[in-house]
């Protein structure tokens, strides 16, 4: 069924006459790579992504009591205020997160559904004791940016109860899913596309490629955006016979399982190879003393770009040396950095996803191949 013809309350949307397409509502992208841009989503949009890609894919009911602890600015936000207007449940709107706030409300209000911020969920999962009661959580999604696999983990452990990672982008809603049954076998991957959206991932060539390989992600889907306001240009950049260009590399298994490679932009090329920072952030947080790392490229005579590894210490027991080894012992040559700096913290924003353009401007001037120099 289409999602307008399934709803209880079908004549409330039309009662004015007022047609499916018709703008609704103006919202930010989360502004990641840059300033965010302001987009266009029209009524059809907004309920398609709360009952097709939120009701319908976690099996929601009228009973669902659901907690909302991000920026209401973001489209994540906005869907969890209209999800329970929509099916008849209930919200709980946090005034802003933090975990005590978080895990008291859902104990007191035994709320059973969210989508939560990756970095809220790191937190959480470090703040839950046994006084907490969580037992009336049914589902929770995580999104807006990758979980490292340790956390994931954890939060499959001590929420005990089912578990998703989604993938999505502001300009189309959520694209994947990982099913808590798929999470045993496939936990890097951020899970298969939805069944009402195509995606595909391209090359620099506008070519699907094979399985494997990485290239951009594209979509085209029934909760896509109409389109940024007052930026026709930028549209027809990103909007190409239909698909909309993610700006975010990944690849696909034989199964169809997507895997993050990281944006577009944040593609390091060190003497014409492609280095994903990813890769390397995702072995660098594993060592103990590191608390989070971001990986940036650093324009260089010598290599094009060269690899600057940002570094935020967990506890004074840091050693650099360690976190050496563990790139040596893990990555091939091309991916080590040729740098480490470690600073206080990592410059982020309201949905917790590290802004790599102000690390970039921060160290635009840094030598990075001054040593080899000398």
């Amino acid at each position: 069924l289409e999602p307008f013809e399934n709803l209880k309350y079908n004549y409330s949307f039309n009662q004015n006459n007022v047609p499916r397409t018709q703008d609704y509502i103006l919202t930010l992208t989360s502004g990641s790579t840059g300033d965010p841009k302001p987009i266009v989503f029209t009524q059809e949009t907004k309920i398609n992504r709360s009952l097709l890609a939120a009701r319908d894919l976690y099996n929601l009911t009228e009973n669902e009591i659901i907690i909302v602890a991000s920026p209401l600015y973001h489209s994540m936000g906005q869907r969890l205020i209209l999800l329970p207007l929509l099916i008849g449940g209930t919200c709980i709107l946090l005034s802003k997160f933090s975990p005590k706030t978080w895990l008291e409300s859902v104990c007191k209000y035994k709320i059973t559904f969210t989508i939560a911020i990756a970095s809220h969920l790191n937190i959480l999962v470090k703040s839950i004791d046994s006084s907490h009661n969580l037992s009336s959580l049914h589902t929770i999604v995580s999104s807006s940016s990758l979980l490292e696999d340790t956390v994931k983990k954890a939060c499959i452990d001590k929420f005990q109860c089912d578990f998703h990672e989604c993938y999505g982008a502001s300009e189309v809603g959520i694209v994947t899913n990982l099913f808590p049954l798929d999470s045993e076998n496939k936990l890097s991957s951020v899970g298969t596309p939805l069944p009402f959206l195509d995606m595909k991932i391209v090359n620099e060539n506008k070519q699907q490629v094979k399985p494997y390989e990485v290239g951009e992600i594209i979509v085209k889907s029934k909760t896509a955006f109409s389109r940024y306001y007052k930026n026709e240009e930028k549209t027809k950049e990103s909007v190409i016979d239909g698909y909309f260009y993610t700006a975010d590399l990944g690849m696909v298994d034989d199964e169809g399982y997507l895997y993050l490679k990281g944006r577009k932009k944040e593609l390091i090329i060190v003497g014409g190879t492609n280095v994903y920072p990813i890769d390397i952030e995702n072995t660098i947080n594993l060592v103990d003393s590191v608390k989070e790392c971001s990986v940036i490229g650093i324009n260089d005579p010598y290599f094009g770009e060269a690899v600057l590894a940002i570094i935020v210490k967990e506890n004074d027991n840091f050693d650099l040396m360690e976190v050496k080894k563990a790139c040596i012992k893990n990555l091939a040559e091309y991916q080590q950095p040729m740098a480490y700096e470690v600073i206080d913290s990592l410059p982020k924003n309201d949905l917790g996803k590290i802004m790599k353009h102000k690390l970039k401007e921060q160290f635009k001037e840094y030598d990075i191949s001054k040593y080899l120099r000398s």
